[in-house]
């Protein structure tokens, strides 16, 4: 796992200053920030702060984006009537690392994204039995997330992973919403 996002995790209470890292001045797709502002035009503010940052690797708003999801979870935590520990603010912190993870490269950390590695002993090139071969992974294991969020890792298994799953999905669906815009623009 990249330091970068292990120093992002660690300052969960920074408000929308640049964490990390500011992008470069282009985008890998060779689009200056204003060619991409266009093709990005038209998106929820949500959608469109989410995609900037996937896109640019700039980091300012993650503060604004955790917040976005954090608002739109807060209708799932009230009609499901979840019991939130007092103090904690994990609510505010399962929305920022779903964040981080949405935003994250998926690779396998067995085998570095490649889906295979090389076996000095037999001389042979394998396919990665932890990714199938497929070189993705999960950024964070269930116990590493646990610990993010200050939860017991038996008890964010039974209670919280699902709750979890749920804000996730939402900031990905959200990006995938990003990627369909682009597609249609394209």
């Amino acid at each position: 796992m990249s330091n970068k996002y292990e120093r992002i995790i660690s300052r969960f209470n920074i408000t929308s200053v640049n964490l990390d890292y500011v992008g470069p001045s282009g985008t890998p797709q060779g689009l200056n920030r204003v060619e991409l502002a266009g093709v990005l035009a038209g998106l929820e503010d949500k959608r469109y702060e989410l995609g900037f940052m996937f896109i640019t690797q700039d980091y300012a708003k993650f503060s604004l984006v955790a917040n976005y999801v954090l608002l739109e979870a807060s209708k799932i935590i009230v009609r499901e009537k979840w019991k939130l520990p007092r103090g904690k603010y994990l609510a505010k912190r399962m929305c920022q690392l779903a964040v981080i993870e949405v935003l994250a490269p998926k690779l396998c950390r067995n085998c570095r994204g490649h889906g295979q590695y090389f076996d000095l002993k037999n001389n042979l090139v394998i396919d990665c039995k932890k990714c199938h071969g497929t070189g993705g992974g999960t950024i964070f294991s269930i116990t590493r997330r646990a610990k993010l969020l200050d939860v017991e890792p038996s008890n964010f298994r039974k209670n919280w992973q699902s709750k979890y799953d749920a804000i996730y999905m939402i900031a990905y669906n959200w990006l995938m919403d990003v990627f369909e815009h682009i597609n249609r623009k394209g």
